[in-house]
């Protein structure tokens, strides 16, 4: 028999032979299939193995993730039942990493979970034992614009006589960096007194409007936020004196 014809022929049974080792070696690894709803992270809890492990051995799946995908799970991994409540994934090509830290940044951009109600006290610099306090309420859409709204008085704090109710309301916006509230809104103020017969004769009026322009920085605490800002006030109806304030307040955040 001829030697070359004898040595072909063990080579064709050896490529064979691995050829069947290998295709019988990949029949027996596990192959899960996506399905609507699964992630990453479920899935690697489903078969108990770290997401490590199967981005490993499906490295495509750090890049994109879609329903109908095959993965491959590890054949050093029993399979675990394990039950879980996977995450829902609204963008599928998504991995369960990139789409929770989307997630995260979406939720941190969305100002609306970040709307507050307090109280405040405003005062003058130049007399700040004769401001008044209010109730406020700023209420913020998800792109950070929104409204503030509020009602004050200074009964208690000055004499009877000059005691005021204020109304507040103007357009607002707000800006949140890591724990830092930024806000600012123009404020519309209105004041009513109640006037004396001689204050009535000087041509005072019971009712005054003022407008201010009132930026504030607030810290967020869980859902409790202090809050410092100064307002620069005019009341054209008294004066075209722009009068500085500050404010300070404690506002929460009520879901």
């Amino acid at each position: 028999m001829d030697i070359r014809f004898i040595r072909h022929l063990i080579i064709v049974l050896i490529m064979s032979f691995s050829y069947v080792v290998v295709a019988t070696a990949q029949d027996d690894k596990t192959i899960h299939i996506i399905k609507r709803g699964e992630t990453i992270e479920s899935v690697a809890n489903k078969y108990g193995i770290s997401i490590d492990d199967l981005i490993k051995a499906n490295p495509s799946a750090n890049d994109y993730f879609y329903i109908g995908m095959k993965l491959t799970i590890p054949d050093s991994v029993e399979k675990k039942d394990v039950k879980t409540v996977p995450l829902k994934v609204e963008n599928p090509t998504a991995t369960d990493t990139s789409y929770e830290y989307y997630k995260k940044d979406i939720e941190e951009k969305d100002m609306n979970r970040y709307s507050n109600y307090g109280v405040r006290y405003n005062a003058p610099f130049e007399s700040a034992g004769s401001g008044y306090y209010a109730l406020e309420g700023q209420i913020f859409y998800c792109s950070g614009f929104g409204i503030v709204m509020g009602i004050g008085s200074n009964m208690g704090i000055v004499d009877m006589d000059y005691a005021s109710v204020s109304f507040i309301l103007g357009p607002a916006y707000a800006y949140k960096y890591n724990n830092i509230l930024l806000s600012s809104a123009i404020e519309l103020v209105g004041n009513y007194r109640s006037l004396s017969d001689e204050e009535k004769d000087l041509g005072l009026k019971s009712f005054t409007m003022g407008v201010g322009l009132c930026p504030k920085i607030g810290y967020v605490i869980n859902r409790v936020i202090p809050s410092l800002g100064v307002d620069f006030m005019i009341y054209p109806g008294n004066s075209s004196k722009i009068t500085p304030c500050f404010n300070i307040g404690i506002k929460f955040i009520i879901k």
